[in-house]
């Protein structure tokens, strides 16, 4: 069983949703699919830091402009929750 430890929100750019969670590449740019790769590395070290085993990543669906996302230029967003969790 699954027990969450820690959860953080996040605005994430929407373009880069698929391949977080589905991890497509498709239509990504090299720059863009490193700074996917950069944000789920943060994942992995921040689950660790707070003490959990891994993270789940949660998207939620209603789009909108952010000046500042997580990663990258201001773009559409979404909120990306990420579960920090221990078990299973």
């Amino acid at each position: 069983m699954l027990k969450i430890a820690d959860r953080i929100v996040l605005s994430v750019p929407a373009w880069a949703i698929g391949y977080l969670i589905n991890d497509t590449k498709d239509n990504l740019t090299p720059v863009e699919i490193e700074m996917c790769d950069d944000f789920l590395i943060q994942c992995k070290l921040t689950a660790e830091g707070r003490g959990a085993s891994n993270y789940i990543l949660d998207v939620q669906d209603r789009e909108y402009f952010y000046r500042f996302p997580v990663f990258g230029q201001p773009a559409m967003c979404v909120d990306l929750a990420v579960l920090f969790v221990n078990g299973g």
